[in-house]
C-alpha cells in the first residue's frame, strides 16, 4: 500500500539516495532494450558493405599519375590497401604499399613507404619495464600532415602505436623515434629522439628571427599531431594564410514539431488520463566529424527550445494542468550506417540536460464546491532525458529526424511519477560543406 499525503504530496516527497539509483538503473535498462530493438531492426543495413568513392588519383612506381576514385573510409587507422577504378561504373581493384607510390582522395595524399619502422608500445599503461627500441621491415602508407618547402611531416598509426615521419626533398621519410618506459620504481621514463631530429632540421631550415624562439619551444614539444604539426610549419616559414584548414565542424538550425503524452505512474495513475499535447521545436548547434571527408561517426551537440501543455483529467473533475518550457543541452553521437556523397542514412543517441519553467500548474477537484490548488504537485526544474533517432542527410545541406524520447520524469516522489514520452518531427539546415 502506498503512503501518500492526499492533501499535500510534497511531505512524501523523498531524496532517497538508494530509491533515485534504482529508478536510473530501471531507466537505463529500457533505454538498452530500445536500443537492442532499433539495432535488431536495422541490422541487415550494417552487412551490407558501404563504398563512399570520391574523385582520387593513384600514383604508380613508374611515377605516373592515373585518375579515377578511390574509396575513401574513416580510417581511423592507416590504410592497408586501397580500393581505385578510373571510372565509376568499373570494378574497383586493391592496391597495397608495395604496388603504388602513393595515393590521394578530397585532398588527402598518402605515400607508400618501405622501411624500417618501430613496434614498441609507447604510451601508458602499455609500456615495457625496459627500453625497446625493436622495429621491423615492411611496407605502409604514410599520410600527409603538412607540407612546406623545406620538410613534410607524414603520420602513420596501427593497432600497436602512432608514428611520425619527416621527408626532406629528394629524401627518403625518416621516423621520429619516441620511447618511453618503466623503470624499476614504476616511474615512466621518456627517450625524446625526435627533439634532436627536429633540432637539426630548425638549424637548416628556420628563419634568422624565429630560430631561438623554436628551440626554446623544442624542449617542452608533445609527441602529438597537433604539436608537431604547429611546429613544422614554423620551421616551413608558413604564414597563416599558407596553412591549408579542413572544415571539420558544421553548424546547423532547425524546426520541429513534438508529441508529447504526460501521464501519472503510481498512485494517481487511475484518476488522472493521459493527456496528448502537439507543440513546436527549434533547435540549433553544431557537428563535429571525426573524417570531415567521409562524415561517418558525428559527434553532435544540440541546444533546443520545447514547450509541453498539460491537461490530465478522465472526467471533468478532477484534473491536473501544468504548461512546460524547456531548454535542452543534448550531446548525441551519430552513426551514418548508409554513407554516400548524396544521402546519409543514420541511427543516433545521447542523453537531454533539461532546464525547466513551469506555469498554470494546478490541480482541481470537487464539484458543487471546487477547489483549486497551485503548485499541488512539485515538478523538477533540472532533469535528464534520453533520446533515440534515426533520419537522413540529403546532400550535406538538409536533415530529416524522426526522435524517440523515452517516458522521463520530472518528479521525485516515492510513490508516483509523472512523465512524458515524446515523438517528435525535426529538420535541419546545416551551414557549410
Amino acid at each position: 500500500m502506498y503512503n501518500v499525503n492526499l492533501r499535500n504530496p510534497a511531505k512524501s516527497y523523498q531524496s532517497n539516495t538508494l530509491k533515485s539509483y534504482i529508478k536510473h538503473l530501471n531507466l537505463f535498462t529500457i533505454l538498452m532494450k530500445y536500443c537492442w530493438l532499433i539495432c535488431i531492426i536495422f541490422l541487415p543495413f550494417f552487412s551490407i558493405a558501404q563504398s563512399n568513392y570520391k574523385p582520387g588519383y593513384i600514383i604508380k612506381t613508374t611515377g605516373d599519375t592515373l585518375k579515377g576514385f578511390i574509396n575513401q573510409k574513416e580510417w581511423s587507422r592507416s590504410p592497408i590497401t586501397v580500393a581505385f577504378k578510373s571510372d565509376e561504373k568499373e570494378t574497383s581493384l586493391e592496391y597495397g604499399p608495395q604496388q603504388i607510390a602513393g595515393f590521394a582522395v578530397n585532398g588527402v595524399k598518402y605515400i607508400s613507404y618501405t622501411g624500417r619502422y618501430s613496434i614498441d608500445k609507447n604510451q601508458p599503461p602499455e609500456l615495457h619495464g625496459e627500453l625497446d627500441t625493436s622495429s621491423i621491415e615492411g611496407s605502409i602508407f604514410l599520410k600527409e600532415i603538412s607540407t612546406g618547402r623545406f620538410v613534410t611531416l607524414y603520420s602513420q598509426s596501427d593497432n600497436t602505436k602512432e608514428r611520425f615521419f619527416i621527408k626532406e626533398s629528394q629524401t627518403k621519410p625518416v621516423e621520429l623515434k619516441f620511447h618511453q618506459y618503466y623503470n624499476d620504481n614504476n616511474s615512466i621514463i621518456s627517450k625524446s629522439l625526435y627533439r634532436t631530429k627536429l633540432g637539426v632540421l630548425v638549424f637548416k631550415y628556420a628563419s634568422a628571427s624565429n630560430k631561438s624562439q623554436l628551440l626554446k619551444k623544442l624542449e617542452s614539444i608533445e609527441f602529438n599531431e597537433t604539436k608537431l604539426n604547429s611546429f613544422i610549419q614554423n620551421i616551413n616559414q608558413l604564414d597563416k594564410n599558407e596553412v591549408k584548414r579542413r572544415v571539420s565542424t558544421t553548424l546547423f538550425a532547425g524546426l520541429g514539431i513534438n508529441r508529447g503524452s504526460t501521464f501519472f505512474d503510481g498512485y494517481y495513475k487511475d484518476r488522472f488520463a493521459p493527456s496528448n499535447s502537439i507543440s513546436p521545436r527549434i533547435s540549433a548547434g553544431f557537428d563535429l566529424y571525426n573524417n570531415p571527408f567521409v562524415k561517418q561517426l558525428i559527434l553532435r551537440g544540440e541546444i533546443g527550445f520545447s514547450y509541453l501543455k498539460a491537461d490530465m483529467r478522465k472526467s471533468t473533475y478532477p484534473y491536473y494542468t501544468f504548461n512546460q518550457y524547456t531548454a535542452s543541452i543534448i550531446p548525441q553521437i551519430i552513426y551514418n550506417f548508409y554513407n554516400t556523397e548524396k544521402l546519409r542514412v543514420y541511427l543516433g543517441g545521447g542523453a537531454g540536460f533539461n532546464f525547466s519553467k513551469y506555469t498554470n500548474n494546478k490541480y482541481s477537484e470537487g464539484r458543487n464546491n471546487l477547489q483549486v490548488y497551485d503548485n499541488y504537485f512539485k515538478l523538477e526544474p533540472v532533469w535528464m532525458s534520453f533520446p533515440l533517432q534515426t533520419g537522413a542527410f540529403i546532400r550535406d545541406k538538409y536533415e530529416i529526424s524522426v526522435v524517440y524520447i523515452l517516458p522521463t520524469a520530472y518528479t521525485k516522489y516515492s510513490n508516483f511519477s509523472i512523465s512524458t514520452e515524446t515523438l517528435g518531427l525535426n529538420v535541419r539546415y546545416s551551414f557549410g560543406k
